[in-house]
């Protein structure tokens, strides 16, 4: 090499020195023997030498630690492959993070380094910033949604998801105007999606704040409110959005709640102004806020006089009562109907019915006042109409006893005279029939047919006049000749009956039978001749060649009461008769039929009456009677008909 090339080379040496010099990132080169050949002033900054302490040396023995390192590996590989390598690591010198890029060529490695501590810290920085950002976007309760320049939908949270009831799948490339039919407003009317609040801040460039409106949730299939904001992102120097995201936030349950307040305070209101008493709303000082119509009316004030006024403008001062009212209202929370004496705008006073209760908090208390005057006048009248009425009833009764004890006497003494008269008459009837058939035996052949036919019709209407007279001194023994009440086995009294009535049931062929009766409290001579009769006009009153069926049973009716059915298979009536066949005297059937006086029936009710019950009937013309006695099964006291 000539001199005039040694003094190039350095020249071109000088100003590679100069330019590496002046690079801020470190810089060296190695031979192939890895000793340092030329080294920059950032590098021995960074690795806090001078230029006499590397140049010439191995890498190795200035740096220990860099032999079998990471960076060796580098190195080594870079030159085995003839191939630039790059590496981001922890250095081997200090406790800092360096970038390296390394060159070979035949003769050298030129190795280009940077500390990039602070980048990596900041990057570090950010990703955990990124990673909070998106912990909180995935995990906040408001709704959160981003779209592009246009409005298209380009992705949303998972409450955003929740509360439009889509995913964000199926939202992508969407804008608002695209699913106006999913919102309304709050009266209800659709909410058109060029008014969506992320719509305006594109167009406008402004914030949204505060707008709620109704967004369909197809999965629940009902409606979300929401309260929505929506903000704009710009870049810098462009005054038109390139982003909007939209934040809201699912007030459905407090748009319910406030509704129900809403309703609710409606309801009250309308309770309020249409109720017929005086309301006031109060506070504890005696103030009045509120009044509705009716006690403007009460008080011939406007609402504006009355709170004016308050309550001692409303009372009357001089109530003794008002102050336990207060008291008690304070002490209890409320007080009910309690009376004071109001006072209206004129000055009359009149009498209020008042009722309180302390809302909650104490702040406030509704009071009610009806006007009482109509209704103590009312009390008033009645009182006197009471007075008068008993006045009047003591009288009447007065009268009513002294009738009744005439009545009982005449009744007494009618019954009296029933009985003597039967019992008297009996006796010329005796000697009429008793003189009448002496004649027809003495004379009867004397007087010939004709005398004879009358004789006979004489003595058959004395007999019957004895046998009405007989069952009429029966009927009024009744009264006159009870005996006291005992305890009467009815189904041993009955098979009694049927030994008396032997005859007859042999005569007519006929069959009793008797079903399982209870034990009752009675007159047993009174219960004998009522299953007399019954049972004996049961057999009497049966159809010509139809053996007679009668049957008598018990059925149960109430714990203290009973029921005895008699029941046959006779010629039965029309029960269009049926209060006639009770009544004395009365005969449904012609002498010539049937037998009788017409007083068995009757006797039967009075002396089922008499043991505080009843009998009654049901009948077919042909196809028998069924006659049905409910009795006590205990009597209170006292002894037949002597205690009616």
């Amino acid at each position: 090499m000539t001199s005039t090339d040694k003094i190039e080379n350095s020249e071109v040496n000088r100003r590679l020195s100069a330019i590496m010099d002046s690079i801020a990132d470190g810089f060296y080169t190695l031979d192939t023997e890895f000793r340092f050949t030329h080294i920059n002033d950032a590098a021995l900054s960074y690795f806090k030498k001078d230029r006499e302490e590397m140049i010439g040396k191995h890498i190795f023995d200035v740096f220990p630690g860099f032999e079998g390192s990471i960076f060796d590996t580098v190195l080594h590989r870079a030159i085995d492959s003839a191939e630039p390598a790059h590496l981001e690591a922890p250095s081997v010198v200090n406790d800092r993070t360096v970038e390296i890029h390394v060159y070979p060529s035949p003769n050298n490695l030129t190795v280009l380094f940077r500390d990039i501590t602070e980048r990596r810290q900041m990057e570090e920085a950010l990703r955990e910033s990124e990673r909070h950002f998106r912990l909180l976007f995935e995990t906040m309760l408001q709704g959160v949604v981003y779209q592009d320049a246009e409005g298209k939908i380009i992705f949303m949270n998972p409450s955003a998801e929740r509360i439009l009831g889509k995913t964000q799948a199926e939202f992508l490339g969407e804008t608002s105007e695209s699913v106006e039919h999913h919102s309304i407003r709050e009266d209800g009317s659709p909410f058109p999606g060029g008014e969506h609040p992320s719509m305006v801040s594109l167009r406008t460039g402004r914030q949204v704040e505060d707008v709620v409106m109704g967004v369909f949730n197809p999965r629940e299939s009902r409606y979300h409110w929401i309260n929505i904001n929506a903000i704009p992102l710009f870049t810098p120097g462009e005054e038109r959005p390139y982003r909007v995201y939209t934040v809201f936030e699912d007030i459905s349950e407090r748009k319910r709640a406030q509704d129900a307040v809403r309703e609710e305070e409606a309801r009250y209101r309308s309770l309020f102004e249409s109720s017929i008493d005086a309301i006031f709303l109060t506070v504890p000082d005696g103030r009045i806020k509120a009044a509705n119509p009716v006690a403007c009316a009460m008080f011939a004030m406007s609402e504006e006089e009355i709170c004016r006024e308050g309550r001692q403008g409303l009372i009357d001062p001089s109530d003794p009562r008002l102050a336990p009212v207060l008291e008690e209202r304070r002490r209890m929370g409320r007080t009910h109907q309690r009376e004071l004496r109001f006072v209206r705008k004129d000055g009359t006073i009149f009498t209020g019915e008042t009722s309180s209760i302390i809302m909650d908090g104490g702040d406030e208390a509704f009071v009610i006042v009806r006007d009482i005057t109509e209704r103590k006048n009312m009390v008033e009248e009645l009182r006197k109409s009471r007075d008068e009425l008993e006045l009047r009833v003591e009288e009447r009764t007065a009268e009513l006893n002294s009738y009744m004890a005439k009545l009982e006497q005449s009744n007494r003494a009618l019954q009296d005279f029933a009985s003597i008269a039967a019992h008297d008459m009996k006796e010329p009837l005796r000697k009429v029939i008793a003189f009448g058939n002496m004649l027809r035996q003495k004379s009867g052949e004397s007087l010939g047919q004709s005398g004879n036919d009358y004789l006979n019709r004489m003595l058959n209407a004395t007999e019957r006049m004895q046998s009405l007279l007989t069952a009429l001194l029966e009927y009024s023994r009744l009264s006159t000749r009870a005996n006291p009440f005992v305890e009467v086995e009815l189904t041993e009294l009955i098979h009694e009956v049927l030994s008396d009535l032997e005859v007859k049931v042999v005569k007519t062929g006929g069959e009793v039978h008797v079903g399982t009766l209870p034990v009752i409290s009675a007159d047993p001579t009174q219960m004998r001749q009522l299953f007399q009769n019954l049972i004996g006009n049961a057999l009497k009153f049966h159809k010509p060649g139809v053996k007679p069926m009668v049957q008598v049973r018990s059925v149960p009716v109430t714990d203290s009461r009973c029921q005895v059915v008699v029941e046959d298979n006779g010629v039965g009536f029309d029960e269009q008769h049926l209060e006639r066949i009770f009544a004395p005297f009365q005969r449904l059937h012609g002498r010539t039929e049937y037998e009788g006086t017409g007083m068995g029936l009757a006797i039967c009710k009075k002396i089922v009456e008499g043991h505080g019950g009843s009998i009654t009937a049901m009948a077919t013309p042909g196809q028998g009677a069924t006659f049905i006695i409910e009795l006590p099964l205990a009597q209170k006291g006292g002894s037949g008909m002597h205690s009616q």
